[in-house]
């Protein structure tokens, strides 16, 4: 849950969790996000090593990040869809 985040616009930093070490497009997703209704939220898993999301720091941490996953409700698949989230 992202309740009550605040977030500076002038030291925001935001990172796009979108590369996986085994596939070569981010359109092509291990990760799902499965809608859980009793919780009213999205549950990530992402099932291997290879689809681990990576990305390039620079230096830099961040504590909120976009990924791809793809989108299941009642175990339907409704394809990629960005997640914005909490990443610590």
């Amino acid at each position: 849950m992202m309740d009550g985040l605040m977030m500076d616009p002038l030291t925001l930093v935001m990172l796009l969790l979108l590369l996986q070490a085994g596939v070569l497009s981010g359109l092509i997703v291990e990760t799902t996000a499965d809608w859980c209704k009793e919780s009213q939220q999205f549950i990530l898993h992402t099932p291997s090593d290879k689809a681990a999301k990576n990305w390039i720091s620079q230096g830099y941490t961040a504590e909120l990040g976009v990924t791809i996953a793809d989108l299941r409700v009642d175990g339907v698949s409704h394809g990629p869809h960005p997640f914005f989230m909490k990443v610590r």
